[in-house]
C-alpha cells in the first residue's frame, strides 16, 4: 500500500494498511441473473416466494390500468442470495419514489 499512497510520516502507532476486500458486498443479484446462474433453484426460491405474496394477498394482477396509474405503481425488486449453508434465499422490495403508489 505505500506504492499506492506515500509512506506514513506521523510517530502514532498504526497498524499497517492493506488492501480492501469488498466482496462480501456484492453476493446479491437480481432474481433475473440468479435463475441464469443456480438454475432450478433459484426459480423454485423465486416461486415460493410468489406462493407466499399470494398466501397473505399482497399482490394481485391487473390489466385495466390508465396511464395515470401506471404511472404511480411501484417498481417491485426481487433479489436472490447464496447463503452460507448454500441454500438461495429470494428477498424482494417495493422501490421507487412514490411513496404512496401501489404495486
Amino acid at each position: 500500500m505505500n506504492e499506492k499512497y506515500e509512506k506514513r510520516n506521523h510517530t502514532f502507532n498504526l497498524r499497517p494498511r492493506r488492501m480492501r476486500r469488498y466482496k462480501h458486498l456484492f453476493t446479491q443479484m437480481g432474481s433475473k441473473a440468479g435463475i441464469k446462474k443456480f438454475g432450478s433453484v433459484a426459480e423454485e426460491a423465486v416461486l415460493k416466494e410468489f406462493f407466499q405474496l399470494n398466501d397473505y394477498d399482497c399482490l394481485e394482477p391487473r390489466s385495466d390500468l390508465t396511464s395515470d396509474q401506471k404511472r404511480m405503481v411501484l417498481e417491485y425488486l426481487m433479489t436472490i442470495k447464496k447463503k452460507r449453508d448454500e441454500k438461495l434465499k429470494q428477498g424482494d422490495a417495493p422501490m421507487g419514489e412514490n411513496s404512496g403508489g401501489t404495486f
